[in-house]
């Protein structure tokens, strides 16, 4: 009886370990698609073309260094404390 609630407890606690551990993945995907939106956005895409102009007045045209600019997406990372990382 005693080796049968020793399974009984292990079968319970495997199993709802998997269950978090797939529902933590699940949040995971959802963050990191919300923050490629976040990224990709017009008011992001917006706030770096001003940034590179700052660098360069001449940014993202034919005379400037800075040409053109690419999100590179399996970098970005989630901040808990807001924003993104790179």
């Amino acid at each position: 009886m005693k080796k049968f609630f020793v399974i009984f407890l292990s079968i319970i606690t495997i199993s709802s370990s998997m269950l978090l551990g797939s529902c933590s993945l699940l949040n995971n995907r959802s963050e990191k698609e919300e923050m490629i939106q976040i990224a990709e956005g017009k008011k992001a895409q917006k706030a770096i073309e001003e940034l590179l102009r700052q660098e360069d007045s001449k940014a993202l045209t034919e005379e400037g260094i800075i040409k053109e600019y690419s999100i590179n997406k399996d970098k970005l990372e989630y901040n808990p404390m807001g924003g993104g990382n790179r």
